[in-house]
């Protein structure tokens, strides 16, 4: 099953239909150039996943499982992460707008080149993450765990714990 049809019957079965009962397992695969906007990723595995360019605006990604996984400027906004494991991820060249995390780990994780705008981090988990020519800006921070990380130009403006 392609992406796109993987993609419409998990909608549907997260819209409520039991009858096009599925997973959203996607693993080691490249993915480029798509827009995520209209569907939801809510509780997906997408293990050891490359995306370039792809659009995240508006979707919902609690409980999702980016485990190994690299994203390349990519766009998030408006986005909520829930009990995310997005351990092992890469994350570069990104500007991520308007998160809501909770309860989620970004363990291992390698961020560079990033600028994260008005984001909420409750309860997260970045412990032994590489953090480079990353901004954080009015972002609230609270309960969230940075043990272990190494940072460099790393900018926190005006953000609250």
């Amino acid at each position: 099953m392609n992406l796109v049809d993987l993609l419409e019957k998990y909608k549907k079965y997260a819209n409520g239909d039991l009858t096009s009962a599925c997973k959203l397992e996607v693993e080691d695969e490249e993915i480029k150039d798509f827009d995520f906007s209209k569907y939801d990723l809510n509780n997906s595995y997408f293990g050891g996943v490359q995306f370039c360019d792809c659009n995240f605006s508006n979707v919902y990604l609690s409980g999702s499982n980016f485990g190994g996984s690299s994203l390349i400027r990519c766009q998030f906004n408006n986005n909520e992460l829930v009990k995310v494991e997005w351990d092992d991820v890469t994350i570069s060249d990104t500007v991520i707008s308007s998160l809501k995390s909770k309860r989620s780990s970004f363990m291992y994780g390698k961020f560079t080149n990033v600028k994260i705008l008005g984001g909420i981090f409750e309860g997260c988990m970045f412990d032994f993450s590489s953090i480079d020519n990353v901004i954080f800006e009015k972002c609230k921070i609270s309960s969230t765990s940075f043990d272990g990380c190494t940072f460099s130009n790393v900018n926190f403006i005006d953000c609250k714990s």
